[in-house]
């Protein structure tokens, strides 16, 4: 009988004060910087390069290069951000506001149009600039060999630091090189 005088206590003190739910849709809710509201994409500025496709743990990305298209499902999408993340131009932006609700799944498809991109002049100038900087390695090499007569532990592991950047960059000058030629080969396809 008291567990049932404890009930009746609640509702009662519940029906007087006021509601402590929002009443959203109506009420807009509040959001923070922080927020993982909906996925936007700003289609002049969006290549078709399939990233955000490919790395999507859900798979609510489309791209379709050949018909120009981006598209997401909106009821697949969890708002891990990394779409975002994988972006390179930048076309896709998370939103701080949230979807408004629908009794369906929402699907948006935004039409893009494919864009050849400009063969980057400074791959050349990074190259030659790479090719300088191992050249200078490979002289402090020598000259600290020639002035001390052997290289102490140290000056190695600096001269390997040095060499691993120079390695790394060259790999992504190369990979680069290699995104731009499928690229242009990808839109080359299209245009027949």
């Amino acid at each position: 009988m008291s567990d049932l005088l404890k009930m009746c206590g609640t509702i009662f003190t519940s029906l007087k004060r006021k509601s402590s739910c929002e009443m959203y849709p109506v009420k807009p809710s509040r959001s923070y910087k922080k927020t993982r509201g909906s996925i936007k994409i700003d289609s002049s500025k969006c290549t078709l390069c399939t990233l955000c496709d490919k790395k999507c743990p859900t798979h609510a990305i489309k791209v379709d290069r050949a018909a120009g298209y981006w598209k997401i499902n909106r009821g697949k999408c969890i708002l891990c951000k990394e779409c975002v993340h994988v972006c390179r131009p930048g076309s896709l932006t998370m939103e701080n506001q949230y979807m408004a609700p629908t009794g369906t799944i929402q699907i948006d498809k935004v039409d893009v149009e494919l864009k050849i991109p400009k063969k980057k002049e400074g791959i050349k100038a990074e190259e030659k600039e790479l090719k300088a900087k191992g050249k200078v390695v490979a002289h402090a090499e020598k000259a600290i060999e020639a002035k001390h007569g052997a290289i102490n532990p140290a000056d190695k592991e600096a001269v390997k630091e040095v060499k691993a950047k120079v390695a790394a960059r060259e790999k992504v000058v190369e990979e680069d090189k290699a995104t731009l030629k499928s690229e242009v080969k990808a839109s080359k396809d299209i245009k027949k």
